[in-house]
């Protein structure tokens, strides 16, 4: 994670002065400090234009640095210079008149020497030999004659109130450069500072992330020093501080100093690095979307404890090795939970974060008048804004409606499932019902020893999922307990007469068509929750979720047979037998016609097991595979019926191709795509790759580098994987 640019650098001119003991320095002009071979490498620092070098800078603190570094005194090897004629004769610069000439220097652009001293300090004196300063001296057959040339000019009055001044300036550190070096110290010991806080932060920042990966909560109700608890954040930061030095050190700084050291642990600071950290875990998600370029969504919304609707809003993509990423974009309060309030809000939160509408390719919400309606809903509204963001009905919770359907359809199911939900209430609805009831529980478990896991009855939901599967799984398990509970709270003394009523008659309802009902829905949804929570993978692709569904009603199929309801019946019984209920055949009652209307009425009581077949098993399993065929069908969703053509692709399926292409024109080559389609089948067919799945195959390109080699058909590969599949990734954002 890369904090850097929360942390703002410091300037010098923000720090405080420090007074440094050394006020001098002792440069001295000596022949091994300015006879070095300078060709002022630094003076790209200075003057990037060629020949620039020689022009002495106006700020002060680099003037000061030009005058360190000295003349520039270019060599040349093997004395190359350029040569020039003079009465016949070539002439050319030395570099042996460098030496007992520290004040000398050679200009390679117009071939001269010049007076380094006089050029910096001549013109502040306003007195200063032209030839050495600014024209250069280029006669060099009289450059060591005397009294003429480099002798002449080392003796005039003016070198030598130049080289004084040099000198001086050597030995004399200016003002502004001893507060550099002032400001630098300080500016090194703020950097220290600053790099410890920083590491701090880093730390603090990482219990953050992993409190809110635990879903723990961070802060306690009395966070003061004398507090014995302070919260998780503050007793995990403690707990560190005690093996980490540096915190330790931070901390007590915090403690001595609480208005001016900054701790890092108020609850300011707590959000703001919750903040900070999201920002930053959402600018790397907004940068995979833009590099997969097409993506999803899936919406939802729920109250929170302030009872505020917040609006969870996940992405979903396919990124660069081909696997499919969900994830949390943003979860925000809204006011307005309107269709148009809800598609504002998403245009809105794009914008935010440079994501283009035009980009959307699908979208997952549940099936509620307000996200899926027809006309009105937000799918459609935002397919007026953008046609090719194709809606999915979240499949999970279309296979919940399906179990759902059914427990209203059915009589004999509906009450049922009513006298579990009763049970539950009248158990868990009293602590010391609930308690009897594990007691009861350990005293028949001891003699099988510590792996009998004690129960407790679950409620039924209509909007978690894997409620009606667990809450029949549990009542299986521990039926005859229940009934022992019931047996003593009716028949002990302690219970009012209401209390023991009702548990009177919840144990009359307790008969042989309950234990029947018990056992057969306990299998079917197991079943089905097996095929629901693999429906909440987020890696999940819309083809392998259809085949799954596909998978569940030919199983539901088979359970029609005659062999499978026996088996059902002989396990009721077993039960009934061990709980002491027997099976009688009652008097059947008929129901007036009145009454009579609906299409799936079954009599109150079933008498006999065929009956109970036919009017209850074998309507429950139909009424499923209805239900299933209807939510799931190919009319619901004709995007599915061309998406099988890719998985594999074959070359008879072309047509399939076509109609898939239609979904998304403009997305890539249609007429260049059938070729590649061709192609692609036939490597598969010589691969002797089979019914893989889209996912897998896909995979399989991205590493082979096939999806290179057909970039039309990878594009639509990744299309079909960014289809959402279910909304269950915003269910779990609300969670954590």
């Amino acid at each position: 994670m890369n904090l850097d640019k929360y942390f703002h650098p410091l300037s010098p001119c923000s720090l405080p002065i420090i007074q440094s003991s050394d006020t001098s320095t002792d440069a001295v002009v000596t022949n091994s400090s300015i006879e070095s071979e300078t060709s002022f490498v630094n003076a790209s620092l200075l003057n990037d234009a060629m020949g620039q070098e020689f022009v002495i800078p106006v700020d002060r603190l680099l003037r000061a640095e030009y005058i360190k570094y000295g003349p520039i005194r270019l060599k040349l090897p093997n004395n190359s210079y350029p040569q020039t004629l003079f009465h016949g004769k070539m002439r050319a610069f030395q570099a042996n008149w460098y030496i007992s000439r520290p004040w000398l220097e050679y200009n390679k652009y117009n071939d001269s020497a010049l007076c380094f001293p006089c050029r910096v300090f001549g013109s502040a004196l306003n007195k200063y030999d032209r030839t050495f300063v600014e024209d250069g001296f280029r006669q060099w057959p009289h450059a060591l004659e005397k009294n003429r040339g480099f002798d002449k000019h080392s003796k005039s009055e003016n070198h030598s109130m130049c080289m004084e001044k040099w000198t001086s300036y050597l030995h004399e550190t200016p003002v502004d450069v001893l507060i550099s070096e002032d400001m630098k110290k300080a500016l090194s010991l703020a950097n220290k500072e600053r790099q410890s806080r920083k590491d701090i932060v880093y730390l603090l920042i990482g219990v953050v992330i992993t409190l809110a990966q635990l879903n723990l909560p961070f802060r306690g109700h009395n966070e003061g020093e004398v507090s014995a608890n302070k919260g998780v954040f503050k007793g995990i930061v403690e707990l560190i501080s005690r093996y980490h030095p540096p915190l330790m050190i931070h901390l007590q700084k915090g403690q001595a100093n609480p208005k001016g050291y900054p701790s890092y642990l108020s609850p300011t600071s707590q959000n703001e690095m919750i903040q900070y950290s999201a920002e930053i875990l959402r600018e790397d998600i907004i940068e995979n979307i833009q590099i997969a370029h097409f993506f999803s969504i899936c919406l939802d919304t729920t109250p929170d404890i302030a009872k505020k609707d917040q609006l969870s809003i996940v992405v979903r993509y396919v990124n660069i090795n081909g696997e499919i990423i969900e994830s949390l974009l943003d979860l925000i309060e809204v006011a307005n939970c309107t269709a148009v309030g809800l598609v504002t809000t998403i245009v809105e939160v794009f914008s935010k974060h440079g994501l283009l509408i035009e980009s959307l390719r699908g979208q997952g919400y549940d099936g509620c008048a307000t996200m899926a309606g027809r006309y009105n809903g937000v799918q459609n509204l935002i397919k007026v804004k953008n046609p090719k963001a194709y809606f999915v009905h979240c499949y999970a919770h279309r296979l919940n409606l399906v179990i759902i359907d059914t427990c209203k359809r059915n009589v004999i199911t509906r009450n049922f499932f009513g006298i579990m939900q009763k049970l539950y209430a009248f158990i868990e609805g009293s602590t010391k019902r609930h308690g009897l009831f594990k007691d009861i529980q350990m005293k028949c478990y001891a003699s099988q020893g510590e792996g009998k896991k004690i129960g407790t009855l679950k409620s039924l939901s209509d909007t978690r999922w894997s409620s009606r599967a667990e809450a029949c799984q549990v009542l299986l398990e521990n039926i005859s307990v229940l009934l022992k509970v019931l047996d003593s709270i009716i028949y002990d003394g302690k219970y009012d007469s209401g209390i023991a009523s009702d548990a009177f008659s919840l144990s009359k309802c307790i008969d042989f068509q309950f234990c029947l009902c018990l056992v057969t829905f306990t299998d079917i949804l197991k079943l089905c929750n097996i095929i629901s929570k693999y429906l909440q993978n987020e890696d999940l692709n819309i083809s392998s979720a259809s085949l799954h569904i596909e998978s569940l009603i030919s199983t539901l199929q088979g359970y029609t047979t005659e062999a499978y309801f026996d088996q059902l019946y002989l396990q009721a019984e077993k039960i009934a037998e061990n709980i002491g209920v027997t099976y009688s055949e009652p008097r059947h009652r008929k129901v007036p016609t009145r009454l009579d209307d609906s299409e799936h009425h079954v009599p109150i009581v079933l008498t006999g097991k065929e009956r109970m077949k036919e009017q209850f098993f074998n309507d429950v399993i139909e009424l499923i595979k209805e239900a299933l065929q209807s939510r799931f069908s190919h009319e619901t969703m004709p995007l599915l019926k061309s998406i099988e053509c890719l998985n594999p692709p074959k070359a008879e399926n072309i047509q399939d191709l076509r109609v898939l292409a239609s979904y998304y024109i403009g997305d890539f080559d249609a007429d260049l795509i059938e070729y590649e389609y061709k192609l692609l089948a036939k490597l598969i067919e010589l691969s002797n790759i089979g019914k893989i799945g889209i996912h897998k195959l896909y995979l399989y390109m991205v590493k082979e580098g096939i999806a290179k080699l057909y970039p039309n058909l990878n594009i639509l590969y990744r299309l079909i994987l960014t289809l959402p599949v279910t909304s269950s990734a915003c269910e779990r954002s609300f969670q954590h």
